[in-house]
């Protein structure tokens, strides 16, 4: 079965955002821990969650600085 991004919970990435802003390279001692998962699934997962409002940050390819996105 191939890995989609409707099958990372959003609490796996959340999780990891609450403390500091990550990247999403592998071995940064800042990446966002996704080991057990394709890159590009996860940067779909982000976008996901970018889009719904609840992180900040840059898929481009950059570091992404990826956050929580403080809701009022």
């Amino acid at each position: 079965m191939k890995t989609q991004a409707k099958n990372i919970a959003d609490t796996f990435i959340l999780s990891q955002l609450n403390d500091k802003p990550k990247t999403l390279f592998q071995g940064a001692s800042n990446s966002i821990d996704c080991e057990s998962y394709p890159t590009k699934v996860v940067k779909a997962k982000l976008n996901s969650l970018i889009k719904r409002g609840l992180v900040s940050g840059c898929i481009c390819g950059c570091r992404g600085d990826f956050i929580l996105v403080k809701k009022d």
